[in-house]
């Protein structure tokens, strides 16, 4: 029922773009106070901010909506920092029906602790500095199934 896809604000415009192109419905949330625009909308594709999701009660919009939502996380790497950006992020995508992650640059600076809650959301096993390559071996390999008929 409900799409969000999460991204900095310097992609908005290429997101929207290529989501048109689609054909695809867009609702552009901005969360800032004075802001007419900040409801999820159903069959839609909600872009909100990277930092939007904690303003204003949009946390729990999306709380509210997760078990029917699925969440596209652009730019991921960009929420592997312990911040409310990524705490919140996190507990979207263990809440959520589905969620996809989207970065060039998994591993930041050589640091590979901030993808460990990420992988462990994709593999069955408990994910530590020993197998974390095994685990990120899941992140080409994984396979979504989505109630589509292929004709």
């Amino acid at each position: 029922k409900y799409c969000v896809w999460i991204l900095p604000s310097s992609a908005t415009k290429a997101i929207k773009r290529q989501l048109k192109l689609a054909g695809l419905p867009v609702n552009i949330i901005d969360m800032r106070k004075d802001s007419s625009k900040d409801k999820l909308l159903k069959r839609s594709v909600n872009i909100i901010w990277h930092d939007h999701m904690r303003l204003n009660g949009m946390d729990e919009q999306l709380k509210e909506h997760a078990s029917d939502m699925l969440f596209i996380v652009d730019e991921f790497h960009k929420t592997i920092n312990k911040t409310i950006r990524t705490s919140i992020t996190l507990e979207m995508i263990k809440l959520c029906a589905e969620f996809i992650g989207i970065s060039g640059t998994i591993i930041v600076n050589e640091d590979y602790k901030g993808i460990i809650p990420w992988l462990e959301s994709i593999v069955p096993y408990e994910v530590n500095e020993h197998n974390y390559l095994v685990a990120a071996a899941s992140l080409i390999s994984k396979k979504v199934i989505l109630p589509i008929i292929v004709s």
